[in-house]
């Protein structure tokens, strides 16, 4: 017998009865908030509305429930709104998880194969019909519910990597940041590796505690293949929080994939392409990701909450040598998991007080990384014969005729990328064009030449921009 069979057969009071013995027998069969400390956050506070999870138990809800004339519950959001968030079989189950963005249930919600974990597709339907059979409510779009469920948890928010942060025990006072990539990835003992060790940890509690702020580097591990960096990385960073990826971030599902990732590890860099590496860059100075969700009707803007490190085997890989500024190689010997495992939450702790006492994460001390950086970089075929031709040792007659009479010349002080294309590499004026151009020009950046203002040939209407030799006075005659 159903409640309306029932209002008919004995009245409204009969009604009310039946709803609060079912309240009664759901409330003695509630099993306990599962714990999420295993997974390094921490379950919302259960006595604070605004902690996540369960507001203090309403005993008023139930004169809240709009009814129809039959004394039947209406099949309205509000509710299922009110079912969701104060029925004991549903209290304190559902949260809103600020890191991934996701509703997420607690505990095993009240109905077949319900488990814990992140809201699914299928538990709206199983919600609805849960709202059909156990509160005879005539509800027939699984929307409404999942909308229901949205709304409680949206109420109730928490964030199990702040969480995990701001509850760790205290910092010991022993400095171990500035040795980390020496001692968990066998690196050398230098101020280099010293900043990173800093850097890399810093900058993730300061991703977490001011989604979006600025991390424009990023850092590559170079190593043999299992050595133990990944799962280094990912000990360090918590399994749960940690994401690999192999691929170029050039769809929308690289930008879902990050969402609810601490530390995204972009794998076998030395596979990539001149153009999958300038994805990488642009990837990883971005500061927020707009995209629109699977099934979601809008578009959502996502601060930004993770870093990204690199990994490779090769020890050259850096094929574009402006690009190439962003990345941060380091040489690893070995990754010590066991010394992560014993000292992780001691690291975190030290990151999250330097990040307190205002360390710059985002300022890589001037000249530690660049000589690190040009012994990775792949050297373009070109260069050589690029810098044999500024030297004036290219062989004669390799040069203009108003250089010298086009015989052997001393060093070049300023020279253009026209000139270089037709007298140092020789290419015919059909093979001059954009992409010859910028493949010189990244050459001409990587020697640490300066490209100057345009300005006008003399005796000409011709305007030219030069490149400069680094060191010399603009003045300076070509």
């Amino acid at each position: 017998m159903d409640f309306n069979d029932l209002h008919v057969a004995q009245g409204l009071e009969a009604v009310r009865d039946r709803i609060n013995a079912s309240l009664e027998a759901a409330n003695d069969a509630l099993s306990p908030t599962e714990s999420l400390a295993a997974s390094g956050g921490s379950p919302p506070d259960m006595r604070k509305p605004d902690g996540g999870g369960e507001a203090v138990p309403d005993d008023g809800w139930m004169s809240r429930l709009r009814r129809s004339e039959s004394g039947a519950l209406k099949p309205e959001l509000s509710n299922a709104y009110e079912i969701f968030k104060h029925h004991p079989a549903w209290r304190g189950l559902l949260a809103f998880n600020e890191f991934t963005g996701e509703v997420e249930k607690l505990r095993a919600p009240p109905f077949a194969r319900g488990e814990s974990g992140k809201w699914r597709d299928a538990d709206a339907g199983h919600a609805l019909v849960w709202l059909q059979q156990k509160m005879s409510m005539g509800m027939g779009n699984p929307a409404t519910a999942d909308k229901a469920v949205m709304t409680v948890a949206d109420e109730y928010r928490y964030h199990p990597v702040r969480d995990y942060l701001l509850g760790l025990p205290e910092w010991d006072g022993q400095s171990r940041l500035p040795r980390l990539m020496v001692d968990v990835f066998g690196a050398d003992d230098n101020e280099y590796t010293a900043h990173l060790g800093i850097s890399m940890l810093v900058s993730a509690v300061a991703r977490v505690l001011k989604p979006g702020c600025k991390v424009d580097e990023m850092i590559i591990l170079e190593g043999g293949q299992g050595l133990g960096k990944s799962t280094a990385i990912r000990q360090l960073f918590h399994a749960d929080w940690y994401v690999e990826l192999s691929e170029a971030p050039d769809n929308k599902d690289f930008f879902l994939t990050i969402q609810g990732a601490w530390a995204v590890e972009i794998g076998e860099l030395q596979a990539f392409s001149k153009a999958n590496i300038t994805m990488v860059k642009m990837a990883i100075t971005r500061r927020d990701d707009k995209f629109r969700p699977p099934y979601a009707t809008r578009p959502v803007n996502h601060l930004r909450q993770c870093v990204f490190i690199g990994t490779t085997n090769a020890t050259e890989y850096l094929i574009d040598s402006t690009g190439g500024r962003r990345f941060l190689p380091v040489t690893c010997r070995k990754a010590d998991v066991g010394y992560v495992e014993e000292w992780r939450d001691q690291l975190w702790a030290e990151a999250v007080k330097r990040y307190q006492d205002g360390f710059q994460w985002w300022q890589v001390p001037k000249g530690l990384a660049e000589d690190e950086q040009d012994q990775r970089y792949v050297e373009d075929p070109w260069e050589e014969r690029i810098s044999e031709y500024l030297e004036g040792h290219a062989p004669a007659p390799s040069y203009p005729p108003w250089r010298n009479g086009g015989a052997r010349s001393a060093y070049i002080n300023k020279v253009t990328i026209r000139e270089l294309m037709e007298y140092a590499l020789k290419l015919d004026v059909g093979r001059q064009g954009k992409q010859e151009q910028r493949r010189v020009g990244d050459i001409m950046r990587h020697l640490g030449w300066i490209k100057l203002k345009q300005q006008r040939v003399s005796g000409s209407s011709r305007r030219i921009r030069p490149y400069l030799r680094p060191g010399v006075d603009p003045g300076v005659e070509g």
